[in-house]
């Protein structure tokens, strides 16, 4: 990870952004992170929100025979540490730079105050944790639709 010490492009994807926000934070950086690197690891929680700007993530985790399970692909527009955010503690996800990846970040410490006071901000946060979990709510549907047909399968063989 490498932080971008270039305010006016850091300043260009914030505006992208902006309508997320009812003030700006404090505190914004722009980081890069190659292809591979883990932004995010079961090990040490998040204590900064990501905003991917460019590039994509693949979100997974291991399972106990420690065979990856991918949860999703997240590109730009991405708000990565709301679960963080919310208190839900550490979670067991990864979190790695499919590509070369460009991501805003807003440490929590720094921007406690303005963020959680910002209702603009946390829609967005809301929106963000719905559409997770209705990736979740999909996957789930699916394998459970995948096991009754392997199980159909079976029983006509």
């Amino acid at each position: 990870m490498k932080e971008i010490r270039d305010e006016r492009r850091m300043e260009t994807f914030f505006a992208k952004y902006q309508d997320h926000f009812q003030k700006r934070p404090p505190v914004i950086k722009l980081l890069k992170f190659e292809k591979g690197e883990m932004l995010n690891d079961p090990i040490q929680s998040l204590s900064q929100f990501y905003i991917v700007v460019e590039g994509s993530v693949s979100i997974y985790h291991l399972t106990v025979d420690g065979s990856i399970r991918y949860i999703s692909k997240a590109a730009s527009g991405t708000l990565l540490g709301d679960m963080e955010f919310s208190g839900a503690g550490n979670q067991s996800l990864y979190v790695e730079a499919s590509e070369t990846v460009l991501c805003l970040s807003m440490p929590f410490r720094e921007n406690q105050s303005i963020l959680e006071n910002d209702p603009v901000f946390l829609r967005f946060v809301l929106s963000q944790l719905a559409a997770g979990v209705m990736i979740l709510i999909g996957r789930y549907l699916g394998e459970r639709r995948n096991d009754r047909i392997g199980k159909l399968i079976g029983a006509a063989v």
